[in-house]
């Protein structure tokens, strides 16, 4: 299995968007909360446009994941989307898309990367492992978003 992390063609965003839906519906650990997920049109401007950043992982060509970034008003980094499909979970690629973004951070020259996930998801102690840190929590609806950052 030969896997790959990079930036998507611009071709290739109509993928990313099936690949984040569907991995968007099947949760990452079992009897955690699934959220309505609807993928919006815009995702091509805004990344010819640059308004948004995308890294994708690719196993043996085929994109399984990716992940996505923006820069926030603030100047931090927000990463947002983070999505691998079921039959590819647990062999890193999550890791090395986060991997990724942070590299991304420094080369965009900011220092702070903030994320926010459904505390239900049982999602923080993976940002965890990774240096995140929990900044707040939140009740929101039926779950607690959780708000993390990262020191680059």
């Amino acid at each position: 299995m030969n896997i790959t992390i990079s930036k998507p063609q611009t071709e290739e965003i109509n993928r990313v968007k099936e690949v984040t839906e569907k991995a968007y519906k099947e949760p990452y650990h079992e009897n955690s909360l699934i959220t309505q997920f609807k993928e919006t049109d815009d995702l091509k401007e805004k990344f010819i446009n640059s308004e948004i950043g995308i890294i994708v992982a690719y196993v043996d060509g085929i994109i399984v994941g990716s992940s996505r970034y923006k820069i926030k008003e603030t100047g931090e980094i927000y990463l947002f989307k983070l999505a691998v499909l079921k039959e590819f979970r647990k062999i890193g690629i999550a890791a090395k898309l986060l991997s990724a973004i942070e590299e991304e951070t420094k080369k965009l020259k900011r220092s702070i990367i903030k994320l926010d996930c459904a505390q239900e998801k049982f999602l923080p102690p993976f940002y965890e492992k990774h240096g995140y840190i929990i900044d707040e929590i939140r009740e929101h609806g039926d779950h607690h978003d959780v708000y993390m950052s990262k020191k680059i």
